[in-house]
């Protein structure tokens, strides 16, 4: 029986794909095939047919990657506004090179920022691209025209921003942001494959305009607010006279010593306060590559690889009327320096897996290292901590390998009696700066859980501040309230 579907993902000599059932089949990769592609296959091309029930899992479970897979789908059938502008991505080497993108990421126009971005794109004809293209090619052709140095300076800062009712879309709605960091993650990764070092930050439409009133890319624009924050010796001149290159290292050693001086305080220690009690610990396993569907998700920037930039909640304001956060090194963790938002995107109670996916913020002056922070989600369950597992599908400040589970049974509450504590092996969450984490646990034969008396289940659908989840530094517990 012919069926047809869009290639989500391709692992060496398979393929997944999303039918029009909402299912992710695995099939046998053919010669041609590419992400995004409409596909037609047969029955003898699935990989292990009757294992469907963990797919139908994922699906309820990513919310962005599902989102990404259904508008690709459904865009075969119907029109989407294919002329309104989405987004913009820009590309800054030393040439500035401004892209405006439809909603189906395709090129609507090319904006040189400078002159040497006018030579760049002379005779250069990407219109209707798509992006991750003509990103490529812009930079092939940087190397050939000596822009992009063959051996050293082989930085490349992408930066991304929504349009303006995109952006008023978002507010309310994360979807659309969460979609523009994949598409950035997509570029970067693309590019990472031609041996250039690419970095990414995400910038809001405000952002942008400013940016252009001051005739300078929005991700230049995006580096000197974040050398405001870590009050690097970056003035606004030295950004239009700096290569990125250039911008980049200052901020790292910006980072590195603020890292430092939150790591060595001179305070006094303080008292670890009482934490639920775990017993019977269990790591949980890596789930099995070849039924997941497990999207390549690489670094976002922050001044240095493997750490992410996210915009503020907070609208950028004229440049004179930007205010340095004052990073005064602390070493007492207090309650309110970290904040978790939290949904659950099931829109039932009986599912197969648990989706605890959650951004959280760092309210504090201070950069956080990821290292020191554990998250915990709460659940009721007749289950061993042995008999379940954890996915995670995207992390924003490193790799989702960087991401570790643990299951603990937790006595002496009757609101719960096991949690699923979530810790970091990289990363730090500079200030006002966000983190995002798509995951999702199950059960090894992928049994339903019932959601319905979970503590930390919230079934409410878009972010809002969520006590039930708690998060610590050092052991000490900065946020939410225990079961």
């Amino acid at each position: 029986m012919n069926r047809t579907g869009i290639v989500y993902d391709i692992q060496k000599n398979r393929a997944v794909v999303l039918t029009s059932e909402s299912e992710f089949i695995i099939i046998k990769r053919r010669q041609g095939m590419n992400i995004g592609q409409q596909v037609r296959f047969e029955n003898r091309d699935v990989f292990n047919p009757n294992r469907k029930l963990f797919l139908n899992a994922i699906a309820i479970v990513s919310a962005a990657a599902v989102f990404i897979m259904t508008f690709l789908y459904f865009q075969f059938v119907t029109l989407r506004n294919s002329g309104s502008i989405y987004g913009y991505i820009s590309v800054d080497i030393n040439p500035s090179v401004e892209f405006e993108i439809k909603e189906n990421y395709r090129i609507l126009e090319m904006r040189p920022l400078n002159e040497e971005g006018k030579q760049l794109t002379r005779e250069l004809d990407i219109k209707d691209k798509k992006v991750e293209d003509a990103v490529s090619e812009l930079i092939r052709k940087s190397i050939e025209m000596g822009f992009i140095d063959s051996v050293d300076e082989r930085i490349v800062l992408i930066s991304g921003a929504l349009s303006g009712e995109k952006s008023k879309e978002s507010s309310s709605n994360e979807k659309e942001e969460t979609r523009l960091y994949r598409l950035l993650n997509n570029i970067k990764n693309k590019i990472d494959n031609n041996s250039i070092e690419g970095h990414i930050i995400v910038v809001g439409s405000e952002e942008r305009k400013h940016a252009l009133e001051r005739n300078i890319s929005m991700g230049k624009y995006g580096l000197y607010l974040k050398a405001e924050k870590l009050e690097a010796d970056i003035t606004f001149e030295d950004i239009y006279d700096m290569s990125v290159a250039e911008i980049i290292e200052k901020l790292n050693k910006s980072e590195s010593q603020e890292l430092a001086d939150v790591s060595n305080p001179r305070t006094s220690p303080v008292p670890t306060p009482s934490l639920p009690q775990r017993t019977d610990a269990v790591q949980g396993s890596t789930p099995i590559k070849t039924f997941t569907p497990n999207p390549t998700i690489t670094d976002v920037w922050t001044g240095r690889p493997g750490t992410s930039v996210l915009p503020t909640n907070t609208p950028v304001g004229s440049l004179e009327s930007t205010t340095k956060s004052t990073a005064t090194p602390t070493g007492m963790p207090t309650k309110g320096s970290l904040k978790i938002q939290y949904y659950s995107k099931a829109e039932k109670e009986i599912v197969q897996g648990i989706d605890y996916s959650f951004r959280m913020f760092n309210t504090t002056n201070s950069v956080i290292d990821l290292k020191d922070v554990k998250v915990r989600y709460y659940f009721k369950e007749d289950v061993s901590i042995n008999d379940m597992n954890s996915a995670v599908y995207f992390y924003s400040c490193g790799n989702e390998k960087d991401v570790h589970c643990k299951f603990y049974n937790l006595s002496g509450s009757d609101k719960a009696n096991k949690y699923l504590e979530i810790t970091f092996r990289s990363g730090s969450l500079s200030p006002d700066e966000i983190l995002y984490i798509t995951a999702l646990f199950y059960k090894n034969d992928w049994g339903k859980f019932d959601q319905s008396d979970d503590y930390s289940y919230n079934p409410v659908d878009s972010y809002v501040d969520w006590e039930n989840m708690t998060a610590y530094i050092k052991d000490v517990l900065v946020w939410g309230q225990e079961p």
